[in-house]
């Protein structure tokens, strides 16, 4: 399916960028005033609506209105710790309810299922070690049963846990496409292209700022203030942010080639519990009022977005109300936008304010950050270059232009047209810098081989004419989305290019089959650049980017970015002040604890950015400095306070924690007595470390 032909709640004259949403009340129930409600929420102007159904129907009616309303529900078929099972038929047969009273056809099946408690009891255990495959198994055999019946259904969203250890929500999206494309590529192919959608929960928290030309950034971690603190920091290193959704849509594109709807159904900008939350002290806090500000900003700011990424549908906030829509868990008593004691929060007179959706947004520029890069290449040689199973007998690091000119003449003719030179000096410069980023020789800590293993290199061969092709595409690469792409070429296809799904298993969007103007017989795997058509098409006129263009659906040729030189390496870190005894203990999940004294602030923040606090004393059953934070959930938590930082895994138990100050031991180093040259040669070396300088002297000893 294109993105355009899934279906959505779109005023008309809408301009596709209608992406405001918000999730209703946490349970599977619409016990409440129907009207009053969807007339508060068209107020607001929302086109999405996540509701949650427990498989019978139980919302089917609110959902009805809702969709006659002008806004497209979003259900989530609830079931009580539903993994490893499968959606039971009665479920199976609401979702074909839904359907054919054309309510809606968006639903999410599984909910964070890198949480233990969306498992079964005693399953999370039982199924270590093959809980990923066991996800995607039943995700397959459910999403197949729900296109079956002309819905779509989502990829589960994982909460998001950056890469924790066990719940790390970017190891388990990279582990379960994996799986997909690796054992269940056809059936996984087949969901996403006729229906499937990918489910997120972007949680803003407060990685968000306000520049001082009023511009609003939710880029993070891409922003000014992370890469400030982080330089070359990716989404993959940690998902905390709106920007969460970037790790499964790269891994879909990555593995599968394919751009499928993304629909944040939890998250947004939380309500601050208490009135104020600042979970990261780099960015700045808000209260009630600024999140107001922050949740307009944010709508608007992926009005813009959506444009630039047009596969970006929609984002339904967490949380409408709780107990003023019937519902009293406790939990969720102050994340509501009707808030359970205060009512009426200020964001809903924000939003009702923002009227409709602007009508021409203007595109946010990418996101992410091109790829920096030093501009060298390192190779491994064989012993023949001609022969890629020959021994690799040294490696060696060369810069990318002279390594280049021993390439071009090694793969293409040097009697061709110098604009078919070029476009392969280009693919050949493109599918270096690729390997920089994914070595094809890391066993020998090398990017690439000089043999057509990975491309010819051979710097015998080097032509006026060749040399001239390199330098005047001089740093040129052929760019997708912003990033350099793996330029593969080959001597003749015969007539028309191949799909890399057709060779290989991984679709690239830039390797579509395209006609070539020249047939005969076909030479080498067909995927990327024909050489042969290259020289024919620059024969006809064509200039050296035409060709690529040609070759590389929808690419750009541009110079990289190349990356400034490195700093200067840190100070070495200072040794703890403080020790950390962990004992565990039977009991409810708490960290508890003790310190030598009264008067400390310890914090402990989970893995979504979560803080918790106490302070020693507050506990004094645990001791004179005791303190006892309750926290929620199994993880690695870390722990500060005074300066210092420990991280503790919680178990599902009472870890009892004691810390001890450390007192400074002093030493030093005594040698045998040596000659004063060695040991002057000795006192040298030493100080040239900088942790030594000025630590060490030399005594005499009278002989």
């Amino acid at each position: 399916m294109r993105l355009q032909d899934y279906e959505r709640a779109l005023p008309k004259g809408s301009q596709g960028t209608d992406i405001r949403g918000i999730h209703g009340v946490a349970c599977y129930s619409a016990n409440f005033d129907h009207n009053w409600w969807i007339k508060r929420i068209r107020e607001m102007g929302m086109a999405w609506y996540k509701l949650i159904d427990d498989g019978s129907g139980s919302v089917f009616d609110f959902a009805n209105k809702l969709r006659r309303n002008g806004v497209m529900p979003i259900v989530r078929i609830f079931q009580d710790a539903p993994l490893p099972n499968r959606l039971p038929q009665k479920a199976l047969d609401t979702i074909s309810r839904y359907i054919r009273e054309g309510v809606t056809r968006w639903f999410e099946i599984y909910n964070e299922p890198n949480i233990p408690l969306e498992w079964r009891p005693g399953q999370w255990e039982a199924l270590a070690g093959r809980r990923k495959r066991t996800l995607v198994e039943v995700w397959l055999a459910v999403a197949e049963e729900v296109i079956a019946r002309g819905g779509y259904p989502a990829f589960p969203a994982m909460a998001q846990s950056g890469r924790t250890p066990l719940l790390g929500s970017i190891h388990w999206y990279e582990d379960c496409f994996r799986i997909m494309a690796n054992e269940f590529g056809d059936r996984a192919r087949y969901i996403f292209e006729h229906g499937g959608w990918i489910a997120t929960h972007d949680a803003v928290l407060n990685h968000c700022y306000k520049d001082e030309s009023g511009e609003w950034h939710f880029e993070c971690p891409y922003d000014e203030i992370t890469q400030r603190d982080h330089p070359g920091l990716t989404i993959f290193d940690g998902d905390n942010s709106l920007m969460g959704h970037r790790v499964p849509v790269t891994l879909l594109k990555r593995h599968f080639g394919l751009e499928v709807p993304v629909i944040s159904t939890e998250g947004g900008v939380f309500v601050p519990h208490g009135g104020w939350t600042q979970p990261d002290s780099r960015y700045p806090g808000y209260d009630y009022h600024g999140h107001a500000e922050r949740t307009v900003a944010m709508y608007r700011w992926l009005e813009r977005y959506a444009v630039t990424y047009p596969w970006f549908f929609g984002m339904c906030p967490w949380l409408l109300a709780n107990r003023l829509m019937g519902h009293a868990a406790p939990a969720w008593r102050e994340d509501g936008w009707w808030h359970d004691e205060r009512g009426k929060l200020p964001v809903v007179n924000a939003v009702m304010a923002m009227g409709p959706p602007l009508s021409d947004p203007e595109p946010l520029p990418p996101v992410e950050p091109p790829v920096e890069f030093d501009r060298n290449i390192t190779l491994a040689i064989r012993e023949d270059w001609q022969d890629p199973n020959s021994p690799i007998v040294r490696v060696v690091t060369m810069p990318m232009e002279e390594y280049l000119r021993g390439v071009v003449p090694s793969v293409m003719t040097p009697e061709g047209p110098l604009k078919a030179l070029k476009a392969q000096a280009v693919a050949a410069r493109s599918y270096a810098y690729y390997t920089k980023l994914h070595p094809r020789h890391a066993e020998v800590n090398a990017n690439i081989c000089n043999s057509a293993h990975c491309q010819t290199w051979e710097p015998a061969l080097a032509t006026e004419i060749t040399d001239q092709a390199v330098g005047e595409t001089e740093d040129m690469v052929a760019k997708y989305d912003s990033q350099v792409v793996n330029a593969f070429y080959f001597a003749n296809c015969g007539g028309q290019t191949k799909n890399s799904e057709d060779v290989w298993r991984e679709a690239l969007p830039y390797c579509r089959s395209v006609p070539c103007p020249v047939g005969g017989e076909p030479e080498g795997h067909g995927v990327g650049m024909c050489r042969e058509g290259a020289l024919e098409l620059a024969r006809q006129g064509k200039s050296f980017d035409e060709i690529l263009k040609h070759y590389y659906t929808g690419i750009d040729v541009e110079e990289i970015v190349v990356a400034p030189p490195p700093p200067p390496p840190p100070p070495p870190p200072e040794p703890h002040r403080w020790r950390m005894t962990v004992e565990r203990r039977p009991g409810p999940r708490l960290i508890v604890g003790t310190f030598p004294r009264p008067g400390i602030q310890i914090t402990a923040t989970d893995p979504w950015g979560n803080g918790f606090s106490s302070v020693s004393g507050s506990k004094p059953e645990y001791g004179p400095g005791g303190f006892e934070i309750l926290i929620f959930h199994d993880a690695t938590y870390m722990l500060q306070f005074l300066g210092e930082t420990f991280e503790v895994e919680v178990r599902g138990d009472r870890v009892h924690l004691t810390f001890e100050e450390v007192e400074e031991v002093l030493w030093r180093v005594v040698t045998q007595w040596m000659e004063e040259d060695k040991m002057e040669e000795l006192l040298e070396s030493l100080s040239r470390e900088p942790t030594y300088q000025d630590r060490f002297h030399i005594e005499y000893q009278e002989t």
